[in-house]
């Protein structure tokens, strides 16, 4: 087998839902034949890896816009701020990607 063929395969194998049971609502690769359930969605790698670059950057930005000095109350703030962010990116691309 050839570094090509390899690497599709990986591919193939990686984005399809390893849950026989569930239902399967989301088709985030539009090339893939196989439609992943909720789990498999959220822990599909370029969904984690965009939902975690919006959360850097927005979160990043309305804590700058928003907070002075740190405290550990600010501190816990920043945290919520980042997990709405990822929260928010991660069921937008769920929402966008969602079999009728």
């Amino acid at each position: 087998m050839d570094r090509a063929s390899s690497t599709q395969s990986i591919e193939v194998r990686s984005t399809s839902c390893r849950h026989l049971g569930r239902s399967r609502r989301y088709q985030c690769n539009h090339g893939a034949l196989d439609p992943l359930c909720v789990q498999c969605a959220l822990l599909y790698r370029p969904v984690c890896h965009r939902a975690l670059r919006i959360a850097l950057v927005a979160g990043t930005i309305l804590t700058l816009i928003n907070q002075g000095e740190l405290t550990p109350m600010i501190l816990l703030k920043t945290g919520l701020t980042y997990a709405a962010q990822y929260a928010v990116s991660t069921l937008s691309v769920l929402q966008a990607n969602r079999l009728p």
